[in-house]
């Protein structure tokens, strides 16, 4: 119990040391620092309840409280790992995308070098070979075959390299992180944790939309979904797809796939915000 207690102190001077107050309008008494669908995840609403009953009492550094104060530890410490846990396999899967789109840069590279060198083999040979038939008398109209077929040749490969530049590399992660909030099924190793989901579906204060739309509706203005057979981004089932879909992405697909995970990143990590105010928040009822 006293370590419960002091690791509660600890936690609480360390974010006031750090400058990271609450806002007034989160004070204890007056506004929750979590959202009603969050909390409501969490559980804490009650204890905060009973621990403002014992202030008001002159109880606050009672047995009771103590026993409260050390549950909201061990379930604000639950909490942020969830949250760790969700943004560790968020990254994990932006790092599959950045590796398979830079495998598929190196193929596209030796791919481009490759018919860059068949395409000089063989201009030249038939250039020189056509230039040298100019030379000899009666070998004239064949020379200047030879170097007409120089030129196809070298116009038939420029548009073979054209052709096959860009590719699709097939996806290696085994996370579909994306799909909780494109509406579509996650798999087994993909799914949220309840607090995460009640997070980023929860509306945001004051009418504003909640984290998944307002970052799909961000989505949707950076081009990132595919909406149409001619649109720009990735197809919604590109990036959802994992390993076990065999599916292939182009270049751009990952890269698109990459920037959302890194945008969900950034959303879910705001989480943890939260969650130090309410160490303020029980801190202030001591």
């Amino acid at each position: 119990m006293r370590f419960a207690l002091l690791a509660s102190l600890l936690l609480s001077g360390h974010l006031l040391a750090s400058g990271q107050t609450a806002p007034v309008a989160r004070v204890f008494g007056q506004q929750s620092p979590l959202s009603p669908e969050v909390g409501a995840v969490l559980g804490i609403d009650p204890v905060l309840d009973r621990l403002k009953s014992l202030q008001t009492q002159g109880q606050g550094a009672s047995l009771e409280a103590l026993n409260l104060r050390q549950e909201m530890l061990e379930r604000i410490m639950a909490a942020s790992f969830q949250v760790d846990d969700a943004l560790g396999r968020i990254d994990s899967e932006a790092s599959y995308c950045s590796e398979d789109r830079y495998v598929l840069q190196i193929h596209n590279q030796r791919q481009a070098n490759t018919l860059n060198l068949i395409t000089f083999a063989a201009s030249g040979a038939l250039g020189a070979a056509g230039s040298a038939m100019q030379l000899t008398q009666g070998l004239n109209h064949a020379g200047t075959a030879l170097q007409a077929a120089a030129g196809g040749t070298s116009l038939v490969l420029s548009g073979v390299q054209l052709k096959t530049a860009g590719g699709r590399q097939p996806i290696r992660t085994p996370y579909n992180m994306l799909a909780e909030l494109l509406r579509q099924q996650p798999n087994a190793r993909s799914q949220y944790p309840p607090l995460v989901t009640a997070y980023v579906h929860a509306p945001g204060p004051g009418g504003q939309p909640s984290v998944a739309e307002g970052i799909t509706a961000a989505w949707h203005r950076l081009h990132r979904l595919k909406e149409g057979p001619k649109g720009d981004g990735a197809p919604v089932k590109d990036l959802v797809a994992d390993r076990s879909s065999n599916a292939k992405l182009t270049s751009d697909e990952l890269a698109d796939r990459e920037a959302m995970l890194h945008d969900l990143h950034a959303n879910v990590v705001l989480l943890r915000s939260d969650l130090q105010q309410v160490l303020q928040t029980m801190q202030s009822t001591q």
